[in-house]
């Protein structure tokens, strides 16, 4: 069983302008991932030679690689978001009576319930 649900298909096939889109946000989602990995590997560098600095041992500060230039202009603006939307299926119908003896028990046990509050002398206790 997998822990992720599982959506039926779409009803129709992805056209080609869909695919181009969905193409440009995986690459758009590289670079970013690239640029967050490459700015934490740099505060990761960062924190362990402060680590080594409060410790007394001296360490020598690496280089930081130059960020790209894609991945500048991703930290300067927002990267442009597109959605995508699939048709719903419609629900289910529920058997009448299934739903009739459903709210019929509901009522009951909500009858049962406030039976109980009552002869405790209500909801605040009195």
């Amino acid at each position: 069983m997998s822990a992720f649900p599982a959506y039926p298909p779409p009803l129709a096939p992805a056209t080609p302008d869909l695919a181009s889109q969905l193409e440009g946000m995986l690459e758009e989602l590289r670079r970013t991932r690239e640029a967050v990995v490459g700015q934490m590997d740099a505060q990761i560098a960062r924190a362990s030679g402060l680590l080594k600095a409060i410790h007394g041992v001296p360490a020598p500060q690496p280089a930081l690689p130059p960020l790209h230039p894609p991945a500048m202009e991703i930290m300067q603006a927002p990267p442009k978001l597109t959605s995508v939307v699939l048709a719903s299926l419609p629900p289910a119908g529920i058997d009448p009576h299934l739903e009739q003896a459903t709210l019929s028990e509901l009522n009951e046990a909500l009858s049962l319930a406030f039976t109980e509050i009552a002869s405790r002398g209500g909801m605040l206790g009195r």
